[in-house]
């Protein structure tokens, strides 16, 4: 087996991090940064993790590019964090580092309509309890 520019026989070349021999036919091996590493721990100590399966990432991935979230998906793990729904229109609301959907990001944020229960994006009336309600939806109830 050639690695690294040499040959080695089969259970001579072991993994700079287990310490295990590669096992070529099953497992594999990778160089990097001039070192041997059986693919499992190559995968384990340089791959990002998966932020919501927490599993490596390799391949297509989804990140935020300008920096609102932080971390890198799966393409089918990206998706709310409290529902877990994927966002159809690529639409989400991204709260204390993680990516929501537009209901529960409201929710957690504290500006869903005492009313309606409806998201308020834009002006609202708030009572000094902390309730807050769209300006149409804040009437009185007697």
């Amino acid at each position: 087996i050639k690695a690294l520019g040499k040959f080695y026989h089969p259970g001579h070349l072991e993994c700079v991090h287990c310490y295990q021999p590669i096992d070529f036919e099953r497992v594999g091996f990778k160089e990097y940064q001039g070192k041997i590493y059986c693919r499992p721990d190559y995968k384990r100590l340089f791959l990002p993790m998966c932020r919501a399966c927490n599993q490596p990432v390799k391949g297509k991935a989804v990140s935020a590019m300008d920096g609102s979230l932080e971390g890198k998906w799966h393409v089918d793990c990206f998706g709310c964090h409290s529902c877990h729904e994927p966002f159809p229109d690529n639409t989400f609301y991204v709260f204390e580092n993680s990516p929501y959907c537009k209901i529960h990001y409201h929710q957690l944020n504290n500006s869903l309509c005492r009313t309606c229960d409806g998201p308020i994006e834009g002006p609202c009336a708030q009572t000094s309890e902390g309730w807050r309600f769209h300006p149409p939806c804040f009437v009185c109830f007697f």
